[in-house]
Protein backbone atom coordinates (compact mmCIF):
# COMPACT_ATOMS: atom_id res chain seq x y z
CA UNK A 1 0.00 0.00 0.00
CA UNK A 2 1.31 3.69 -0.72
CA UNK A 3 1.46 6.58 1.89
CA UNK A 4 -0.53 8.68 -0.98
CA UNK A 5 -3.73 6.71 -0.89
CA UNK A 6 -7.13 8.67 -0.11
CA UNK A 7 -9.51 6.75 2.23
CA UNK A 8 -12.00 7.26 -0.58
CA UNK A 9 -10.03 4.99 -2.62
CA UNK A 10 -9.20 2.00 0.18
CA UNK A 11 -10.52 -1.38 -0.80
CA UNK A 12 -11.65 -3.85 1.50
CA UNK A 13 -7.97 -5.36 1.31
CA UNK A 14 -6.30 -2.03 1.86
CA UNK A 15 -8.77 -1.60 5.18
CA UNK A 16 -7.66 -4.72 6.13
CA UNK A 17 -4.32 -4.09 6.17
CA UNK A 18 -4.81 -1.05 8.26
CA UNK A 19 -6.51 -2.89 11.10
CA UNK A 20 -3.28 -4.66 10.95
CA UNK A 21 -1.13 -1.62 11.88
CA UNK A 22 0.66 -2.88 15.30
CA UNK A 23 -0.67 -0.89 18.01
CA UNK A 24 3.01 -1.14 19.55
CA UNK A 25 3.90 0.82 16.36
CA UNK A 26 1.60 3.42 17.14
CA UNK A 27 2.15 3.46 20.61
CA UNK A 28 5.91 3.62 19.74
CA UNK A 29 6.79 0.55 21.35
CA UNK A 30 9.60 -1.89 20.48
CA UNK A 31 9.12 -5.20 21.92
CA UNK A 32 5.91 -6.72 20.16
CA UNK A 33 6.83 -10.23 21.07
CA UNK A 34 4.48 -10.37 24.75
CA UNK A 35 2.08 -8.67 26.80
CA UNK A 36 2.74 -5.43 27.49
CA UNK A 37 1.05 -3.99 30.79
CA UNK A 38 1.28 -0.20 30.56
CA UNK A 39 -1.09 2.62 31.86
CA UNK A 40 -4.21 3.27 29.65
CA UNK A 41 -4.07 5.31 26.92
CA UNK A 42 -7.71 5.52 27.10
CA UNK A 43 -7.95 6.87 30.95
CA UNK A 44 -5.82 8.89 33.43
CA UNK A 45 -4.34 6.48 36.00
CA UNK A 46 -1.35 5.77 38.36
CA UNK A 47 -1.02 2.10 38.29
CA UNK A 48 -0.96 0.03 35.00
CA UNK A 49 -3.76 -1.55 33.73
CA UNK A 50 -4.08 -1.76 30.24
CA UNK A 51 -2.37 -4.74 28.71
CA UNK A 52 -1.44 -5.11 24.81
CA UNK A 53 -1.32 -8.61 23.20
CA UNK A 54 1.36 -10.05 20.25
CA UNK A 55 -1.81 -10.30 18.46
CA UNK A 56 -2.91 -6.55 18.63
CA UNK A 57 -5.68 -7.22 21.19
CA UNK A 58 -5.85 -5.47 24.35
CA UNK A 59 -7.95 -4.98 27.64
CA UNK A 60 -7.94 -2.42 29.92
CA UNK A 61 -8.77 -4.01 33.72
CA UNK A 62 -9.02 -0.75 35.23
CA UNK A 63 -11.87 2.07 34.98
CA UNK A 64 -12.70 2.27 31.34
CA UNK A 65 -12.80 -1.25 30.76
CA UNK A 66 -11.67 -0.99 27.09
CA UNK A 67 -11.02 -3.97 24.78
CA UNK A 68 -10.86 -4.71 21.17
CA UNK A 69 -8.61 -6.12 18.54
CA UNK A 70 -6.43 -3.90 15.97
CA UNK A 71 -5.45 -1.09 15.02
CA UNK A 72 -9.13 0.66 13.61
CA UNK A 73 -10.75 -0.52 16.91
CA UNK A 74 -7.39 1.33 18.59
CA UNK A 75 -7.81 4.64 16.92
CA UNK A 76 -12.17 4.42 17.62
CA UNK A 77 -10.92 4.17 21.36
CA UNK A 78 -8.93 7.13 21.11
CA UNK A 79 -11.74 8.92 20.08
CA UNK A 80 -11.53 9.35 16.28
CA UNK A 81 -14.29 8.34 13.58
CA UNK A 82 -13.79 5.18 11.26
CA UNK A 83 -13.08 7.58 8.59
CA UNK A 84 -9.64 9.44 10.66
CA UNK A 85 -8.53 6.51 12.08
CA UNK A 86 -8.00 5.20 8.39
CA UNK A 87 -6.75 8.39 7.45
CA UNK A 88 -3.85 8.41 10.47
CA UNK A 89 -3.03 5.24 10.04
CA UNK A 90 -2.33 4.94 6.52
CA UNK A 91 0.57 6.68 7.95
CA UNK A 92 1.98 3.48 9.46
CA UNK A 93 1.94 1.60 5.87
Amino acid sequence: MQKDLKVSSLTKEDISLLRDVSIHNILNLANQGRDIKMCCPFHGERTPSFVLHPDNSYHCFGQCNVHGFGAIDFCSHLGLSFRQSLEELIKYV
